[in-house]
């Protein structure tokens, strides 16, 4: 790969996704019934989580910083809890919206609708866009909590479905499609930008089902 090149390249993506600013969305019902998890939403998609403080979400959310602290001892844990209760309601979504078909079939249907819609969250493009340094840590050293909760209701849809996986081995595989999906996921930015964002995700579909059959 040429340095120069790629850094071109760099340079161009980063300055087209600067430019358009993330869409307007309101947090899911479950995040907006939750003064301090609808502060923190807000805060996220204002400023990132690099200049998110627990002061700024505190008095968003009209208690004191002590009564913050006390539910969350820092922002990490707060950004946390706020991505896990959205992907909560994408990935029910995605279940009850998947095909009738059974097998491999209706798991890469709820694995690339939930894949799709994260990576299309405006809040998600947001984080990417501002602080793409934060999300770095998910990829290459540890896994979050986010992706620990997708892993166990996929491994829930995995052993669901009679003789599709060995019981033993439901988890290893719910984690080998949240680690294919996340590629897609916060890659979405950069297919954005390339205009092949769309063409992606029917091959992403056919790439689990074929991994599953």
């Amino acid at each position: 790969m040429l340095h120069m090149a790629s850094l071109r390249n760099s340079e161009s993506v980063g300055s087209r996704a600067a430019e358009r600013p993330a869409a307007a969305v309101g947090p899911s019902a479950a995040v907006a019934a939750d003064p301090v998890l609808a502060a923190g939403y807000d805060v996220l998609l204002d400023v990132g989580p690099g200049k998110a403080t627990m002061a700024e979400v505190a008095r968003r959310a009209g208690i004191s910083r002590m009564t913050l602290y006390r539910r969350h001892d820092q922002m990490r844990t707060l950004i946390s809890e706020v991505l896990t209760a959205e992907l909560a309601v994408v990935m029910a979504d995605s279940v009850a919206n998947a095909g009738q078909a059974p097998g491999p079939a209706r798991v890469a249907d709820i694995a690339t609708g939930a894949a799709r819609a994260i990576a299309e969250h405006p809040l998600m493009l947001r984080l990417i866009e501002l602080d793409p340094a934060t999300l770095l840590p998910l990829l290459v050293t540890r896994r979050g909590s986010t992706q620990r909760a997708a892993e166990s209701i996929l491994a829930d849809v995995l052993a669901s479905e009679p003789g599709l996986v060995l019981d033993a081995e439901a988890d290893v595989v719910a984690r080998t499609i949240v680690t294919a999906a996340s590629a897609f996921v916060f890659t979405e930015s950069l297919a954005r930008a390339e205009g092949v964002a769309g063409d992606r995700w029917p091959q992403f579909h056919r790439m689990i089902e074929g991994y599953l059959t």
